[in-house]
């Protein structure tokens, strides 16, 4: 899957997996700079959704006090 087809909600739950792993040192030497990497990118893709919803969700409340 595509890290752009990636829904809020997938990318959010790689991004916590990653974390886990981390916390738990459960990666090794090698794959650490990859993951960093992947959770990177990962906040991003989640960021960028945010944003689209909470600008979205403006929009909509403008409309409604223009009526």
């Amino acid at each position: 899957m595509k890290k752009e087809k990636l829904t809020y909600e997938e990318a959010m739950q790689r991004l916590e997996t990653i974390v886990e792993s981390l916390e738990q040192d459960k990666l090794r030497l090698e794959d650490l700079g990859k993951s960093l990497a992947e959770a990177k990118n990962l906040a991003q893709i989640c960021k960028e959704k945010l944003a689209l919803a909470e600008h979205d969700i403006k929009k909509i409340l403008e409309e409604d006090e223009q009526e």
